[in-house]
């Protein structure tokens, strides 16, 4: 194996890789199935846009296709053919694609409610919320029923939910918008059998007790709670010791606020997790982050083939040195027994030496092709570590399910004389 083809194979290999990877952040293709027909030799899939061009027109003996539309208005029909030679066409369906995005919560986490607050109201912020978004409120074994849910506009969203003492313990909020795009915030909730935690609750203006008839706070702790700042954080940990300090009281009150303090420490735990874990065995942490499939076995994949041609190119060098050796000895000793008249032993001592130029360079050639490969494998594999650190937005590390793609939502209704009419509404969103 020569070294412009170990060059080339590696071209050709990241070349795909890279391809690959832009593909796969356009969209993937998604298989469009309806209902067998029977008796039909093959069906014909139309599809036009809103200025009636025709973007789509296939032939496929299979009751499903591969379908990828970016966002607009379209219209579509099946044709059936059948053994007799007609074909049958369903009536022109309407659809739309939509752009989905993943909704973002920018609400801060609700300090403890306690089970004395009865109803409570619910105000969160974000981006991307849509009158479709759903909310739920969800522990390992518990889900608080939500009453209400109002939808205000792309960025507020009001629900209204109950809490009992059998919903006492931490709760994370999950918002998840059309097409599984599903964006959670852990521990976004307590809900505690502690009286003392009700003046936490009013200091947060997203969740106001007051709304629910039922709640009778304090007076006197409410107004206390207006004029200064609140000595009591949950960050004590129920230590009877515990003094909070000026920053715990008048910066944050005993919670991490903010963004980056709110979230910094879960994402950097995150994003260190997934590094590790590519640092033992590439493409394991971006497994572990639940990036797709072909990138998860893109990285041990090329790392298996670029380590296959390492070991070739080890073995081809260790063969060369092996015989340089052998003809270096066979001309030492050739040379010993020359007395200068035998002309056959020169002969030999001459071709000998012909052939050891050749194999010595054989030898510097196996070694650069080795040394090339090592650093193309290194390469990659500091690549995978950069990709684990850097190429993903771990600031959406409670996103799943991030794959992309046009996706369909059908219904079928079968017509009298057998043929299908398809039903759908499309969706097309982004991976981020």
């Amino acid at each position: 194996m020569g070294l412009s083809t170990i060059y080339k194979s590696l071209f050709i290999f990241l070349f795909l890789f890279f391809c690959s990877y832009n593909f796969a952040q356009e969209g993937d293709v998604v298989p469009l199935a309806w209902d067998n027909v029977e008796g039909a030799d093959y069906y014909i899939v139309e599809v036009k846009d809103r200025q009636g061009n025709l973007v789509l027109n296939k032939k496929t003996r299979k009751n499903e296709i591969d379908l990828n539309l970016p966002p607009g208005n379209y219209r579509s029909r099946i044709g059936v053919k059948r053994h007799s030679g007609n074909i049958s066409w369903s009536k022109w369906k309407f659809f739309k694609s939509k752009v989905y995005l993943s909704p973002i919560v920018e609400s801060e986490k609700i300090k403890p409610i306690t089970v004395q607050d009865g109803n409570s109201v619910l105000k969160i912020r974000g981006k991307n919320f849509l009158p479709e978004t759903k909310i739920f409120l969800k522990s390992e074994n518990n889900t608080v029923r939500i009453r209400d849910f109002q939808y205000k506009n792309d960025n507020l969203i009001e629900i209204k939910f109950d809490v009992s003492s059998e919903d006492i313990g931490e709760y994370d909020l999950v918002v998840e918008n059309p097409n599984n795009k599903i964006y959670t915030v852990k521990d976004f909730l307590v809900i505690q059998n502690v009286e003392e935690t009700m003046s936490n609750s009013q200091a947060n203006p997203d969740l106001n007790p007051n709304n629910n008839p039922n709640t009778r706070p304090n007076n006197n702790s409410s107004s206390n709670s207006n004029n200064r700042p609140n000595t009591k954080p949950s960050n004590s940990n129920n230590n009877p010791n515990y003094k909070p300090n000026n920053n715990d009281i008048y910066s944050n009150n005993g919670y991490n606020n903010g963004p980056a303090s709110r979230q910094g420490n879960n994402f950097d735990s995150f994003r260190w997790e997934v590094f590790k874990r590519s640092a033992v065995m590439p493409g394991w942490g971006q497994n572990y982050r639940r990036d797709p499939d072909w990138k998860v076995y893109a990285y041990p994949a090329m790392l298996f083939f670029g380590s296959a041609l390492y070991v070739k190119a080890y073995q081809d060098n260790k063969k060369s040195k092996k015989k340089f050796n052998s003809g270096l000895q066979s001309l030492f000793a050739a040379q010993a027994l020359d007395s200068g008249q035998n002309t056959t032993l020169q002969a030999y001592s001459l071709y000998s030496f012909s052939n050891l130029l050749s194999t010595r360079s054989k030898v510097n050639q196996y070694y650069r092709q080795g040394t090339t490969i090592a650093a193309v494998i290194l390469g990659i594999y500091l690549f995978n570590l950069f990709d684990a650190l850097f190429l993903y937005d771990y600031s959406h590390t409670s996103m799943v399910n991030k794959s992309s793609g046009f996706l369909l939502d059908a219904t079928y209704n079968k017509y009298s004389n057998s043929q299908n009419e398809i039903q759908y509404e499309a969706g097309y969103y982004f991976k981020f």
